[in-house]
């Protein structure tokens, strides 16, 4: 059964969502994906 747009765009905005945060000036900042150790 293939995937609903409205789906999709949930999908999305989670990942998007989970590599977003806040800066202390209230900017957001959206972090690499974490598929190496190199902090």
């Amino acid at each position: 059964m293939p995937i609903k747009d409205s789906e999709l765009v949930h999908i999305i905005l989670d990942q998007c969502i989970e590599a977003a945060e806040l800066s202390n000036s209230g900017k957001v900042l959206v972090r690499e994906p974490k598929n190496q150790d190199n902090d």
